[in-house]
Order: structure tokens, then C-alpha cells, then sequence
């Protein structure tokens, strides 16, 4: 790959800090980070879990104690997370005609964002999520997700620098698609260690963990959405593309700019590398073209310097 697709270099990170003002007859705490009480230096130190800063405790006692350090970033270790996400998932599945056939006249999929919370350990955020997908929406009665997580509401939490993620699911409970999409947690596995592989041979793209996720769908539960479900599976959590143009100080172009590339100019030892990495992994759904012409599952770039870099996605193998 050329020098020009190195990855911009990250800033060094702030230490976290805390100190205790009296305020208004009260005493404040400013911290940031993650806030921990003990009643001596050697602990057991406590999580204070969903405070932010400044928190005011009802009463600080004689003797307690304060610390913050550095919460550990979602995609900073590969040790499988436990998640729990809540929402009306069916009743947007529902909308986005997953699992039905696109035919003659493709139906008309609706995917909405609509707002859910995501829990991890003592952990609770708010967050909107939305369906995701195009051929995958033919054979997928569960489909992919992305979500996102505000400014406010992740700062200072694992997730500060993850505000927008795609989850690859399950799709359905075993065999294929009549696509020859693979179903249950096999077909998690394997796109999974697609993106790990891709990592390993330093192609720029996204940061990939994998957890497992307890889904409990909070749609009404009648005939027509037939909701009220929790089902739990493997999964796997990755960049959305915007995450990733941030990292490399550009930006993400949208789908409608994709589709009109016409004089891309992409590196052409990037596209070949690409190519051989689909035909090494089997993966025949995608399209690639040094021009940017017809381009398929693959995304794209603005560098600073204004030169355009591309990366696969949404393998399916």
C-alpha cells in the first residue's frame, strides 16, 4: 500500500484527574475518566457507575477517598464483551421486510432509526439503533444493526471513541439464505475473522471485538409484530466507516457519492491486494475498479491530501 494510506498518528492521551470543590455548601467532585471511592489507599476501590462529572455526592465521609483512572476502550482488547441491547427490534425488522425475497418489484424497506439502550456490567447508555443491509435483508429474518451513541452519553465510558458501531448478527437460526448467506453464529465467525485477517496484513479498516449479546425486544406482542422475544447470541462489533475516516484525519464519503465515482484514481497495488484478499477468502459479492466505477460492499475514503482510499466490507462467506 502507498504512503500516502498511513494512518494519521494519535494524539497523546490525557491522564484522568479528580479533585473535591466545595461548591454551594456542597462538596463537588470534577473528575475524568472513571471515578472510584475508598475508605483507604488500599482499597477494595468501588466503581461509582453512571456518574459523570461534576458529580455531587449526597455526603462525603470523614476519611473517604477519591481516585479516577482510564476506562478501558471498547475495541482496545479481543476479550469477548457481554452486551445487552433492549429495544423494538421486530417491530423494525418488520419494516425493513427482512427475510422476504426482493422478486420482480423489490419491496419498499423501511429502516428507521428508533431508540433502545445498550448495558455492559454496570454500564447503561442510551442509544439509536437502526437495520442495516441490501442482499442480506432477502435472508435475514434477524439482520445487521448499527448503532449510535451520543457525544454526552459516551464520554468518559468505554465507548468514548466508538460513537458509531455495526453489528454483525446471527441472520437466523442454522442452514443458508436462498442466496447462499450462512445462518447462525457460523456466519458471525466467519465475516469476524475476515475483518481480524484484515488487520493482520495491515490493511486500513475497522476495529473489530467480539461479544455476546443478550437481545431482548421490547415490540408490542400481537399478531403483527410478533414481539416480546430475548434471544441470546455471538456476535461481532465493528468501526462504522465514519470512525474509521476520523482515525486517518478525512472523510467518509456517502453511498450516493460512491455511486457516481467515475475517476477515483485508487492506488492500484491497494486494489489488486483487495482483490486477491476477496479471492483468498471466497467472497464473490463485491466490486472493485481502480476508477470507482460500480462499486460494491466496499468503502471509501477522502484523504487530506484529497486522494481517495478504499477498504472491503460486509463479506459473504
Amino acid at each position: 500500500m502507498g504512503e500516502d494510506t498511513a494512518l494519521a498518528k494519535e494524539p497523546l492521551p490525557h491522564p484522568p484527574i479528580v479533585s473535591i470543590i466545595r461548591e454551594d455548601g456542597r462538596n463537588t467532585i470534577h473528575f475524568t475518566g472513571e471515578l472510584q471511592s475508598a475508605v483507604t489507599v488500599l482499597g477494595p476501590w468501588e466503581d461509582l457507575v453512571n456518574v459523570v462529572s461534576p458529580y455531587k455526592p449526597a455526603s462525603i465521609n470523614q476519611g473517604q477517598i477519591y481516585r479516577s483512572h482510564k476506562t478501558a476502550l471498547f475495541f482496545s482488547t479481543d476479550s469477548i464483551a457481554e452486551l445487552n441491547l433492549r429495544g423494538p427490534f421486530q417491530e423494525h425488522f418488520n419494516l425493513a421486510f427482512a427475510g422476504l425475497p426482493d422478486g420482480i418489484f423489490p419491496p419498499v424497506r423501511e429502516k428507521p432509526y428508533f431508540s433502545g439502550s445498550l448495558q455492559m456490567g454496570g454500564l447503561v447508555l442510551p442509544l439509536q439503533i437502526r437495520v442495516r443491509g441490501n442482499s442480506s435483508l432477502q435472508e435475514c429474518p434477524f439482520p445487521k444493526l448499527k448503532i449510535k451513541i451520543s457525544r454526552k452519553d459516551r464520554e468518559g465510558t468505554t465507548f468514548a471513541d466508538a460513537r458509531e458501531i455495526k453489528i454483525g448478527t446471527h441472520c437466523a437460526e442454522g442452514g443458508q439464505g436462498n442466496i447462499g448467506r450462512l445462518r447462525h453464529e457460523t456466519a458471525t465467525f466467519r465475516e469476524a475473522l475476515a475483518y481480524e485477517i484484515m488487520q493482520l496484513l495491515d490493511f486500513i479498516g475497522p476495529r473489530v471485538r467480539r461479544p455476546v449479546i443478550n437481545y431482548r425486544d421490547t415490540s408490542a406482542e400481537d399478531t403483527v409484530n410478533n414481539g416480546g422475544w430475548q434471544v441470546t447470541r455471538m456476535a461481532f462489533l465493528m468501526d462504522h466507516v465514519e470512525v474509521v475516516a476520523k482515525r486517518l484525519n478525512g472523510r467518509a464519503l456517502e453511498d450516493e457519492e460512491t455511486t457516481s465515482l467515475e475517476d477515483a484514481e485508487f492506488d492500484e497495488q491497494l486494489i489488486t491486494d483487495l482483490k486477491l484478499f476477496h479471492a483468498m477468502l471466497g467472497n464473490w459479492d463485491y466490486h472493485l475498479s481502480s476508477n470507482g466505477q460500480g462499486l460494491w460492499n466496499t468503502e471509501v475514503i477522502e484523504l487530506e491530501n484529497g486522494k481517495l482510499y478504499s477498504y472491503a466490507s460486509s463479506f459473504r462467506i
